[in-house]
């Protein structure tokens, strides 16, 4: 097998809740901090695991309401727990505001 090869990959499209990229300057700004926490989770895996070789990208689609990230390893175990715990992402971790029905505020929303 060629070593420079990933023998798995992984395909998530995410729609991101419209309730937390209301307005022009929140839907760019949220866009840009759900990267950054993805990028945290793959530094984390990188220092949990760090002979697995793994590694990804991120493409916006339609809008600014979806994103798609492919990921690449050569583990399947890795490559699931990465790609589970990028779902798992809450407005905590991103440090964004999440209203619900207009007024009321809610602390810890998914935000996929």
């Amino acid at each position: 097998m060629d070593k420079n090869r990933y023998r798995y990959i992984g395909i998530i499209r995410l729609k991101i809740d419209y309730r937390i990229l209301i307005g022009p300057k929140y839907a760019i700004k949220t866009v840009q901090k759900i990267k950054k926490e993805i990028r945290r989770l793959f530094d984390c895996r990188k220092e949990k695991i760090p002979n697995s070789r793994c590694d990804y990208f991120v493409i916006d689609c339609f809008d600014n309401d979806e994103l798609s990230v492919i990921a690449f390893s050569d583990e399947l175990l890795t490559l699931f727990n990465f790609l589970g715990n990028i779902r798992s992402i809450k407005t905590s971790d991103i440090n964004q505001p999440y209203k619900e029905n207009g007024n009321k505020s809610v602390s810890e929303k998914h935000v996929f």
